[in-house]
């Protein structure tokens, strides 16, 4: 049984890619690719972010940090389906009410409708490091800022 969640949902802030750009991405680095094929074969691509966190937790303690945690992104907020994006995560906000995240103009919107000069490098620095497996076909124009609601990180259930 999935327990209830003990903590106040959260707004997480990132950057997203479509699901279809990021699977040729992550194609490009050979240890995700062998461990796709190998453990992972047919899977539909509901499950390509179980894939991308196994590939995580098997990435070396030293590398592990700059791969980011990501979740799914639906643009229109189905739920249904295949996910929209993928939204490589940075931070989190408590979200306060439903206004609070629907509204531009609630008092502490800026808390996560802002890109920050400290989100930008990070998502150069997560660029770079996928890059530095292989990946060639992307840049960071190729990511979007975006905000997305969910469970608190400690509620949230792991793929691995």
């Amino acid at each position: 049984m999935i327990p209830p969640p003990t903590r106040p949902p959260v707004i997480y802030v990132g950057y997203k890619i479509p699901t279809a750009q990021f699977k040729v991405m992550m194609d490009e680095i050979p240890s995700y690719k062998a461990l796709r094929e190998l453990e992972y074969v047919g899977l539909l691509d509901h499950f390509i972010l179980a894939i991308y966190s196994r590939w995580r937790q098997k990435l070396p303690p030293s590398l592990r940090p700059r791969a980011p945690d990501a979740i799914a992104y639906w643009a229109d907020e189905s739920y249904e389906g295949v996910c929209s994006d993928v939204l490589f995560l940075m931070r989190y906000t408590t979200q306060k009410s439903e206004e609070h995240y629907r509204n531009p103009e609630h008092p502490e919107a800026f808390k996560f409708r802002v890109e920050t000069e400290s989100d930008i490098r990070c998502r150069d620095a997560f660029t770079k490091f996928f890059q530095s497996q292989g990946v060639t076909s992307v840049t960071a124009d190729d990511f979007t800022y975006a905000f997305f609601p969910g469970k608190h990180p400690k509620d949230r259930i792991r793929w691995t």
